[in-house]
């Protein structure tokens, strides 16, 4: 019997600047939380695969607002559902704030 999780897409901030590199981490919402390896995470033309933390990065460097969608294939055991976030991505430099909010250290 297979059974149904929910993906969970966890991107650490709702908009950056155009160019800006974005960590995105994709889990399975069940009793665990469990960290979903090789999962596809798909923003525009972009594709990505997590690792097996469940980590990817994305790279946006249009402005405007982008739907990120992360999927990935059933197993025998598990059928995933997708999960969608919307990121707004405007021109300009990212402010320190921002920065601090990716964990990076302003120049």
């Amino acid at each position: 019997m297979r059974c149904t999780h929910p993906l969970v897409l966890e991107i650490g901030v709702k908009e950056i600047s155009a160019g800006a590199t974005v960590p995105v981490r994709v889990l399975a919402r069940n009793s665990r939380n469990r960290p979903v390896e090789n999962a596809v995470v798909r923003v525009g033309s972009q594709v990505q695969r997590t690792d097996e933390a469940g980590r990817c990065e994305l790279t946006i460097r249009s402005p405007g607002f982008w739907r990120v969608t992360a999927y990935s294939p059933p197993t025998e055991q598990v059928a995933y559902e997708p999960a969608t976030a919307l990121l707004r991505v405007h021109s300009g430099s990212t402010t320190p704030s921002q920065l601090r909010r990716l964990g990076l250290t302003p120049a």
